[in-house]
């Protein structure tokens, strides 16, 4: 039985009162006692009891008049009416007043326990239903939010594709800009603001993405004085020119390990507000930092910090400043004292967040009339900060190749190819798939390249690319994405897709990745001397040794041999063995690797049959199959061929 429960007896006469407690007090309940039933409605009120057992008649208020005071509050005490005027009309009403049981007076000392028991279990069992539509509603709350957190991140995905398409023709046009604008042209200052704003832009939107989805910011050594002068400058022209920005930075230099995007984010806010707070009459914001070492009481009144060396960011406004009402609720998510369509009131919730998640505090101070005053603590870290150039623009190499493009917006195509222009490449630029396609079908040892988008209509860049290894097996491919839910980078070698560029991409990365493709398949090509076939040499696929197929040249590293193919169907890979003209095998079961398959020309003699070169490279070759190797380069080679 439980005896954790809570018991009021409330009974003018003391005798009652104390027999009714002397039985009860058999199972040890916590039983609280009075003969007044004005102190036994303060009771109700302030404490929560599990059992009341009410006399119903008491001077100045009987029993269901307490019952209906209490029933007002929607508290969940159980009630047992105690009467020695119980007939059925009584009972019935006291069941209609909300009461769960009576007792006739004088008690029976078996029956009252027997009912107060009935009572309590009753209130148990009500209790536990309660809990149960408790954690229903929980659990029905934390199904909408998901399915709330799942339609934003479909939302998120078809904005974030959209987006980062438009900032790709900003930074694009202005990365080419740049490249045109003399070094000691103002405008390069303007210039390197859009760059810099779109970034901050690109890092939101990839917030956006990952907002559906728990996941942690990513931190790292941060120079939070450059962090904050990036801040200020660019909101500068946010500001209205009434408001004057002051610094009181008495350090150069102070690293904190943090995100840089949500750092931005908390300056941007506190500044913002503080602009709202002057109500366009203007004033001051006056930005501070400095370094303070704390010990272990000043960290406990900062909410439990550690003990160590603190940065310390102040963010004051000469505005209306908070009523102690209102400042104590600042920090509340969706509290706001602005008008409709005026805020929603995360912008201090989000701040506050931050900081929390950086290992920091955050204080406000407000005195109305005078203005406001943000105070923030984040702990210091001793590290080396990188520092990037400001321009590299000029650092950028290219080449001589052939690139087909494919990007189904025609301001972004155009945009990128010029881009490639300038670094010397030769750019064929599409907007629709199957027209790109439709070249390459044509010659596709035309091209050393293709950059294709992701998301177009009819044929998404996987697909293309699918089709592109089809025509030219070789051909290597790099993909640009707004938003990569289609690619998984595992599946991207065997497809041929050698890189995923996320939009928007700059002049830099695009000329990294160019280079780095390019790069790698110069490697994957035979380095080692070429020998040309002295007499009829052919090599046999291990999967069907019916079909021979003409030996081209051949080196230590790899070989190339030329075959027929039906309806640009290619042979299929596997392993390789050199026969001679007399059937005889000399070297067999070759392991290698696909590095090249090209056309040569279409068939004279037969209705689409066209001629390739397959390109091989040997892979794991044993001792014996390196001895046969240098027998048939001695034996059935003549002289060095030209490389291809």
């Amino acid at each position: 039985m439980d005896t954790n429960a809570k018991i009021l007896i409330v009974d003018d006469d003391t005798v009652v009162a104390a027999s009714v407690k002397a039985v009860l007090g058999r199972r040890e309940y916590d039983i609280t006692v009075t003969n007044d039933a004005l102190e036994a409605v303060e009771f109700l009120h302030q404490r929560r009891f599990d059992l009341a057992i009410l006399d119903v008649m008491m001077p100045v208020m009987n029993g269901f008049q307490i019952m209906e005071s209490v029933n007002d509050l929607d508290l969940d005490t159980i009630f047992i009416i105690m009467t020695g005027d119980i007939t059925m009309d009584s009972a019935i009403k006291a069941i209609r007043k909300g009461a769960s049981d009576y007792i006739r007076k004088p008690f029976d000392a078996e029956e009252m326990m027997i009912r107060v028991e009935n009572a309590i279990r009753h209130k148990r069992s009500k209790d536990e239903k309660r809990l149960i539509q408790s954690e229903k509603n929980q659990l029905e709350l934390q199904l909408r939010q998901s399915q709330k957190m799942e339609a934003i991140g479909t939302l998120a995905g078809g904005m974030a594709h959209d987006f980062n398409n438009t900032l790709g023709i900003i930074i694009g046009n202005t990365e080419l800009a740049l490249r045109t604008t003399p070094r000691e042209s103002q405008a390069r200052q303007f210039l390197n603001n859009i760059i810099t704003a779109s970034a901050r832009a690109e890092e939101m939107v990839s917030r956006l993405l990952s907002f559906s989805r728990v996941s942690d910011a990513v931190k790292k050594p941060v120079d939070l004085i450059s962090s904050i002068e990036e801040s200020l400058r660019l909101m500068r022209s946010s500001l209205p020119s009434n408001i004057e920005i002051k610094r009181d930075f008495t350090v150069s230099q102070v690293a904190v390990m943090g995100d840089q995007t949500q750092l931005n984010q908390v300056m941007v806010n506190l500044c913002t507000n503080a602009s709202h707070a002057m109500n366009g009459s203007g004033g001051v914001i006056e930005v501070g930092i400095k370094i303070k070492d704390f010990d272990s009481d000043v960290c406990a009144d900062l909410g439990d910090l550690p003990q160590g060396r603190y940065v310390e960011i102040t963010v004051s406004d000469t505005g209306h400043g908070i009523s102690d009402e209102i400042i104590k609720r600042v920090f509340d998510p969706y509290f706001t004292t602005k008008e409709l369509g005026k805020g929603t009131g995360m912008g201090l919730a989000v701040v506050h967040g931050i900081i929390k998640n950086h290992g920091g505090s955050i204080r406000v101070q407000s005195i109305v009339g005078e203005g406001t005053l943000f105070t923030i603590y984040m702990p210091v870290i001793d590290a080396i900060l990188d520092c990037e150039p400001a321009d590299d623009t000029e650092c950028i190499q290219g080449g001589k190749e052939n690139i087909l493009l494919v990007d189904d917006e025609f301001m972004i195509a155009d945009t990128m190819k010029i881009m490639m222009e300038q670094l010397g490449y030769r750019v064929s630029a599409f907007t629709e798939s199957s027209r790109a396609i439709e070249v390459f079908e044509e010659n596709p040892d035309a091209f050393d390249l293709v950059i294709t988008d992701m998301t177009m209509p009819k044929m998404t860049g996987d697909i293309l690319a699918a089709k592109i290894q089809e025509l030219k097996a070789d051909t290597p491919v790099i993909i640009c994405t707004g938003f990569n839910n289609r690619v998984e980078p595992e599946s991207l070698k065997n497809r041929g897709i050698f890189e995923i560029l996320t939009k928007p991409v700059r002049t830099t990365t695009l000329a990294k990745a160019i280079k780095k493709v390019l790069d790698a398949r110069k490697k994957e090509r035979r380095v080692d001397d070429r020998f040309a076939i002295k007499e009829d040499i052919f090599v046999v696929s291990a999967s069907k040794p019916e079909k021979k197929h003409s030996m081209i040249d051949i080196s230590l590293s790899g070989m190339s041999f030329k075959y027929y193919s039906i309806k640009n169907q290619v042979v299929e890979n596997g392993k390789y063995s050199i026969m001679t003209s007399d059937r005889r095998f000399v070297l067999d079961d070759i392991p290698c690797k696909t590095v090249s398959d090209i056309v040569l020309n279409h068939s004279r003699d037969l209705t689409d049959v066209t001629v390739r070169r397959r390109g091989i490279k040997f892979k794991d070759l044993t001792p014996t199959q390196y001895e046969s190797l240098g027998y048939f380069l001695v034996n059935y080679t003549r002289s060095v061929a030209n490389a291809c």
